[in-house]
């Protein structure tokens, strides 16, 4: 139920199909909106911009106090977020089941069944005409990285952070590592990212964006005083996390040309070297649907799959793994799924739909925004 999944409902739902949303939203969640590393950045992100913790550590309180303030704000982001995105549905008549789906198998009919493993530990089996796989991602689990939740987080775990962090080394180029480093910065934190290539142009193509881009994102960086270190990884052996939050962690850094390596130290470590599509749970192959090398669903220009009757959306497919481009692709889907006259159908048909694996190869096919920081 994150935008890419909400926005296909409503949208099937406006065509006058019946439509069902079927989303785990993990252990003691109500609704996921967007993924734990979106809906938690995005609020986060505002809660910087509106309060200055220079300001409020120089008339004397406490980080603990500061913190506390940020968690609630973002609380109430969230609830208000969570909120608005049930309202949607409800509007829409759009009921949604909690729980974790699997196909099961196809029907003589071509129709889908979808197994449910509810909450509560019950199954259900759900059958459709169309199916939609809008699952999202998870963090990449680098190996050897001593991933904790307390001091060591990644993409998907530091939602869970509980401290104001005074100094923070993030590991990553792409847009939630840049995003975090900003965000870290606004919060008076020391911030350092390290950069496995030598260019910021070379890394942020790979995410489909402009290389020409580069420069500014690189400008705005230097300008909230965030250190980058190019060719530059950590030695995963080489973190030392005391248990004591008032001690700083110290980690090993090397860089490609230095013969000798970096000991750095720091509140926390955050790696934000890629995600990966939640595919691996879904049974695919009982439906004949396929994913590529790295987990990622297959899906032609009219995002569906082997399978005609399966489609894909958002973060599933792979990069850019942007809201937006996840809504567009939404938006895409239903239309190819459901065609609301001959000149759509021969759209989708013909040329007319999306590159679901890169913005590089046809930038049209993708919504214009802008990425501020």
């Amino acid at each position: 139920a994150g935008p890419t999944g909400v926005t296909a409902a409503v949208a099937a739902s406006q065509r006058g199909r019946r439509v069902i949303v079927i989303d785990d939203p993990g252990s003691g969640a109500k609704l996921q909106v967007g993924g734990p590393s979106g809906l938690f950045s995005k609020a986060l992100r505002d809660v910087s911009k509106r309060i200055q913790v220079s300001t409020l550590r120089s008339m004397g309180l406490l980080d603990t106090s500061i913190w506390a303030q940020v968690q609630s704000m973002c609380k109430e982001i969230a609830l208000v977020e969570t909120q608005n995105t049930v309202r949607k549905l409800q509007r829409s008549g759009v009921p949604r089941i909690q729980g974790a789906a699997a196909f099961s198998r196809t029907h003589d009919d071509g129709s889908l069944e979808v197994r449910c493993r509810m909450r509560d530990g019950t199954g259900l089996l759900v059958r459709a005409h169309n199916v939609l796989v809008a699952t999202g991602s998870s963090a990449w689990p680098a190996p050897g990285i001593p991933l904790d939740g307390r001091r060591v987080f990644d993409s998907d775990s530091i939602n869970r952070l509980t401290y104001m962090p005074k100094s923070v080394i993030i590991t990553g180029s792409g847009i939630i590592a840049i995003e975090f480093a900003k965000i870290f910065a606004a919060l008076d934190s020391h911030v350092t990212l390290l950069v496995r290539g030598d260019r910021l142009d070379s890394c942020l193509e790979r995410f489909g964006m402009d290389g020409g881009f580069a420069g500014e994102v690189e400008a705005s960086l230097a300008a909230s005083n965030i250190e980058i270190l190019f060719n530059a990884e950590v030695d995963a052996s080489s973190f030392v996390v005391p248990a004591s939050l008032a001690a700083p962690l110290s980690v090993r850094i090397t860089q490609k040309g230095q013969q000798e390596a970096l000991v750095r130290e720091a509140c926390l470590y955050m790696l934000a070297a890629g995600r990966d599509a939640n595919t691996a749970h879904l049974n695919l192959d009982a439906v004949g649907a396929s994913v590529d090398g790295r987990g990622n669903l297959e899906v032609d220009s009219r995002l569906c799959t082997a399978n005609p009757r399966v489609y894909g959306a958002g973060d599933v497919l792979g990069p850019p793994s942007l809201a937006s481009t996840g809504v567009e692709q939404a938006t895409a889907a239903v239309r190819a799924m459901f065609p609301a006259g001959n000149e759509e159908l021969q759209e989708a048909m013909e040329g007319g739909g999306v590159d679901p694996t890169a913005l590089l190869s046809d930038k049209s096919r993708f919504p214009v925004g802008i990425w501020t920081t």
